[in-house]
């Protein structure tokens, strides 16, 4: 049995609970119950429920509440998840070297500004700016 490894996880940033992806290989989906997967992250030391969809995916909510460090950026608070449980909390393994990126944004989903030109011919393939 290989240890599980995590690559990627989608969206980089997003809102407080929400649903994201996490990609690797080696999860133990034949051995490990779906509903057991707990995932810590750092910044708010915070556990939070996950889905074990197959061998190299899995599905986990983000923190439910903002760091109590002010270290927040122009776009939101930077956090990390560092560890991922298959048995309901009891055993971590470590998620890559430093952690996966997630940026919690600060006050939810972006809005759109402004939109960059406001009116456009139909079928010239012209690019906007949001």
């Amino acid at each position: 049995v290989q240890d599980p490894a995590f690559r990627r996880l989608s969206p980089a940033y997003g809102s407080l609970a929400q649903l994201l992806i996490i990609e690797g290989e080696f999860f133990p989906y034949r051995f490990a119950q779906r509903t057991a997967v707990r995932c810590y992250w750092l910044m708010t030391r915070s556990i939070t429920e996950g889905i074990l969809e197959s061998d190299t995916l899995l599905r986990c909510y983000s923190p439910s509440f903002l760091p109590r460090a002010n270290r927040m950026k122009d776009i939101g608070y930077p956090e990390r998840l560092t560890g991922v449980s298959f048995d309901g909390g009891r055993n971590f393994h470590r998620v890559a070297a430093t952690g996966l990126p997630f940026i919690l944004l600060n006050r939810g989903a972006p809005l759109v500004a402004e939109l960059v030109p406001s009116h456009t011919r139909a079928g010239r393939g012209e690019y906007i700016s949001l």
